[in-house]
């Protein structure tokens, strides 16, 4: 799962598309489960976005989310440092639509993670 999201991302993250690595190989790049793996053991590459892990921390405790077009909705709940995140900007996507983040795990991860706005 990790290999083949950070290969349809480019190695970079989705949202800041920033990529780093050392010269042992070790990325800054996670593969985010947007549906969790701990409850749906699903290592769908359409469950997954390359996320750096400042980025993919905040997507695990629901800071943002992703609408079915693929933009930022972020919660009125959190305060951001100005550069996290920005609303309403759109994902980096894989080059090939068939692997672009599944809509119904996007939709429950905004039910069921997001904290809201």
């Amino acid at each position: 799962f990790p290999r083949v999201v950070n290969k349809l991302y480019g190695g970079k993250c989705a949202i800041c598309n920033i990529a780093v690595k050392s010269t042992r190989g070790e990325s800054i790049i996670d593969a985010a489960h947007i549906l969790p793996f701990s409850v749906f053991h699903n290592d769908d590459p359409r469950n997954g976005i390359a996320l750096c892990k400042n980025h993919h921390w905040g997507f695990d405790v629901g800071l943002y989310s992703f609408s079915d077009d693929y933009q930022i909705i972020i919660s009125t709940q959190v305060e951001l440092p100005e550069g996290y995140l920005s609303p309403r900007t759109t994902l980096f996507l894989p080059a090939s639509s068939q692997y672009y983040p599944a809509h119904d795990a996007l939709q429950w991860h905004r039910e069921n993670t997001f904290v809201g706005i």
